[in-house]
Formats: structure tokens, C-alpha cells, sequence
């Protein structure tokens, strides 16, 4: 006699159901986090940037003047007269502190009779040569 038992398992089609539900929702899920680390590193230069603007107005405020170049926020000047009003470093330890959250440095240019006394930006996620810009005067 012939008895009938109920397999165990899964079928080949409930398997590929399964597989294809949670394709889809890592998909679906992939594209937010994406969204989601790319503002994150937007907001991260912003972040950077506006702490190197206070580096600086504190660096003007001991020194008179404001830095020739960023790196002049980390080591303290060769002339015994500027490196006695010196109290740096001013809010930057590292040189890796002067790049943006895309690994690339950090623009700073002394704009004498410009609209700002200097321009401080990231080129953004594209680099030089991109169209994005993230400018120190423009963050809100």
C-alpha cells in the first residue's frame, strides 16, 4: 500500500517569491540610504566650513589680520613679533581637518575689496571642474 506524507520545505517558486520580496525591498531601501549619506556629507562640509570661519575670525582677532592660508591656522609663524600674539592652532589640529567630507581640500583665497574678505568653499562631491559649490557665505 501506498501511503501519502506531506513533504517538507519550500517550493522553487516560494523560494524565488521570497528572493524577489527582499530584492526589491533592499533596492527600494538602497536608494534612501544613498539620499540619505549624500546629504549627510553635504551637511558634514557645511559643518566644516562654518568651524573654519570661526578659526579664522578667531585668528584675526589675535593676529590683526586674517590668514594668508589655512595652514596658517595650525603652525605657528617663524617671526618672534606675530608668534608672541599667536594662540593657535585655531580650531584645526590637522591638516586633514582643511579637507571636506569628499576628501578633497578645502578652497580658501584672501579677497581684498571683494564682497567678503575671503572665499571659502568646497567644490562639492564632483570636485574641481564640477558645477557644485559649496560656498561659507551662501550656508544658511
Amino acid at each position: 500500500m501506498y501511503v501519502k506524507t506531506k513533504s517538507q520545505g519550500f517550493t522553487l517558486i516560494e523560494i524565488m517569491i521570497a528572493v524577489a520580496i527582499v530584492g526589491l525591498l533592499a533596492g527600494l531601501s538602497s536608494v534612501g540610504i544613498w539620499r540619505y549619506l549624500k546629504r549627510a556629507r553635504k551637511k558634514t562640509t557645511e559643518v566644516r566650513l562654518k568651524q573654519i570661519r570661526t578659526s579664522i575670525a578667531t585668528y584675526n582677532l589675535d593676529m590683526g589680520k586674517n590668514p594668508t592660508r589655512l595652514e596658517d591656522l595650525i603652525r605657528k609663524p617663524s617671526d618672534p613679533k606675530l608668534a608672541a600674539r599667536w594662540s593657535g592652532p585655531y580650531g584645526v589640529e590637522d591638516p586633514e581637518d582643511l579637507e571636506d567630507s569628499y576628501e578633497n581640500r578645502i578652497q580658501y583665497k584672501l579677497t581684498p575689496g571683494g564682497a567678503h574678505p575671503y572665499e571659502l568653499f568646497s567644490y562639492g562631491e564632483e570636485g574641481p571642474g564640477g558645477e557644485e559649490r559649496i560656498d561659507v557665505w551662501v550656508i544658511r
